[in-house]
């Protein structure tokens, strides 16, 4: 099962017997009895069933995330040779960095000191190793 929450929606456990509300959209049994509700106002998160989530289209193109082992200042390097897009473009692409919106762009951005409007090809080895090391911080707090 793959489940995504899209920018509204919302897990709960609750008794099974809890009344549904406006927006609920599944109920998931669980052993314990309880119910897992998924709730999404806006309708925009999703729940897709997958023999293997690792070759689903929707993640099998993924790129590694900020917190993981392979995301570092080299990589962030390479990814940035030949690409004329803003920075802050290329880390919000999901095929190459993986969890960092627009906010967590911006945060990263102003902590390493780079313009987010730079193209990320002119930057250089030392400014991905210091966005490396800012990138990973606002994603870390969030999951605190």
């Amino acid at each position: 099962m793959i489940l995504h929450l899209g920018m509204s929606g919302s897990l709960r456990v609750l008794p099974a017997s809890t009344p549904r509300i406006a927006h609920d959209h599944v109920d998931i049994e669980l052993d314990s009895g309880q119910t897992l509700r998924f709730n999404d106002p806006r309708r925009f998160g999703s729940l897709l069933f997958t023999a293997d989530p690792a070759t689903h289209p929707l993640l099998k193109g993924l790129a590694p995330e900020p917190l993981e082992d392979g995301f570092d200042g080299e990589y962030l390097w390479k990814i940035t040779r030949r690409r004329k897009v803003a920075i802050k473009q290329l880390i919000m692409n999901a095929r190459l960095v993986v969890g960092v919106g627009n906010i967590y762009a911006s945060e990263a951005l102003f902590r390493a000191r780079i313009r987010p409007r730079r193209q990320a090809r002119s930057l250089t080895r030392q400014e991905c190793a210091r966005l490396e090391a800012t990138i990973g911080q606002p994603v870390a707090q969030a999951a605190e």
